[in-house]
């Protein structure tokens, strides 16, 4: 992840403020404010109602994605965001790029270690090994739990054929299989902060895409999820190059609790900007085939209860055979 710094907002605004203001202003202005390096919070509504249209227009020089006056768009050069077009085919074959790398592995065997951070920093760990096999419409994956001591035995299995997703727990301390109904979906998987609907693959069938921006590295998609009851929709981060798939947003458009809580509030009568409630990073990139590379870490965080999981494989074996009883009840309850 990469780390860098910058000056407030609010910081740069004032100091591009005063800059601006004759000496007779200044002079207006009480010693103490002049003599703090930061404004405190309760001049900004006293400079907003001097200048609030120059305050507007300083503050879209400051963001380029808040520019909405043409008249600061003078430079070609400062523009850098691309191109979004509605080509929901091209946005389709992007993504389906994406899965015809990912399936040019029919199986494999991992080893992974899930680190569970809450919001308070406090940290819990999993290991488990995970099963899995892909065909052309089919994909399975059964993940079994064996660390620490409360969790061993946990099992669950995942299972799509076309359309139709089955996934079903295994808890050995009461010693049945249940099965996860479509309400259950949007309930957290072990506590973490994946839930059962995220554990899915990405299936270009369950999205309907609707626009598309091409970036000098990587493709952003966004595309809406017609049948989740957690999320809106969703934005990929496709790499160019590989096609591997760098970080998706999630948003929801009815939850009340933004991402970010310090942000901005809109003006009266102006749109809200859809926040994303959730973000995977996927990191540590190795080729598994010739046209296939894949993340060794996935970080799951939670923007509005501010925690995070961690996944992070071990072992990676798409040589290894995997049995088909292993993707059936006798494979739950059977576990390592």
């Amino acid at each position: 992840m990469v780390a860098y710094f910058k000056l407030p907002v609010f910081t740069l605004l004032t100091i591009i403020f005063f800059s601006a203001l004759p000496l007779s202003a200044l002079e207006s202005l009480p010693a103490s404010t002049l003599q703090k390096p930061s404004i405190p919070n309760t001049k900004a509504s006293h400079f907003q109602e001097i200048l609030p249209k120059d305050i507007a227009r300083l503050e879209e020089m400051a963001d380029p994605e808040r520019i909405t006056d043409p008249e600061l768009i003078t430079d070609p050069e400062r523009v850098t965001d691309p191109e979004r077009v509605t080509d929901p085919e091209a946005a389709r074959a992007i993504f389906e790029e994406l899965e015809r790398r990912q399936n040019s592995i029919t199986q494999e065997k991992a080893r992974m270690n899930m680190v569970i951070t809450d919001t308070r920093g406090r940290t819990r760990n999993r290991s488990m090994v995970m099963w899995s096999s892909f065909g052309e419409q089919t994909e399975r994956s059964l993940t079994v739990f064996d660390d620490p001591a409360n969790v061993r035995g946990t099992a669950f299995l995942s299972v799509r054929v076309d359309e139709i997703r089955t996934q079903k727990l295994y808890l050995p301390a009461v010693g049945r299989i249940q099965t996860i109904t479509s309400a259950e979906r949007g309930d957290r998987f072990m506590g973490s902060d994946f839930t059962y609907e995220d554990l899915g693959d990405q299936n270009a069938d369950e999205y309907e895409f609707l626009w598309l921006e091409t970036h000098d590295d990587h493709y952003r998609i966004h595309a809406s999820k017609p049948d989740s009851d957690q999320y809106t929709s969703l934005e990929f981060m496709i790499d160019r190059e590989t096609y591997a798939l760098r970080e998706i947003f999630y948003f929801d458009e009815q939850s009340d609790a933004p991402a970010d809580p310090k942000r901005d509030q809109p003006e009266k009568n102006q749109p809200v900007k859809p926040q994303p409630v959730k973000h995977l990073k996927a990191e540590d990139f190795r080729p598994i085939t010739d046209i296939y590379v894949a993340p060794f870490r996935m970080t799951m965080v939670d923007l509005r209860e501010n925690r995070n999981t961690m996944i992070t494989w071990t072992e990676r074996d798409t040589e290894a055979e995997v049995p088909d009883w292993r993707f059936t009840d006798r494979g739950l309850r059977r576990g390592l």
